[in-house]
């Protein structure tokens, strides 16, 4: 097991003992106008996406 990083560590105890509040949850919404490359934004999702199973810490109990 990999061990949590500092920010990790401050979120599980904020999330068990505190308020984490909305700070860490700010959706929002942008529009975009032109062509889409699609494989553009193939390949930025799955980066994104392999960059949080790269910081996903183990949140057991």
């Amino acid at each position: 097991m990999i061990p949590l990083s500092f920010a990790q560590r401050r979120l599980w105890f904020l999330g068990r003992f505190g308020d984490v509040g909305s700070a860490y949850n700010m959706p929002f919404v942008i529009r975009l106008k032109g062509v889409l490359d699609e494989s553009a934004l193939a390949a930025a999702v799955a980066d994104v996406v392999g960059q949080a199973a790269d910081r996903a810490g183990d949140f057991r109990r």
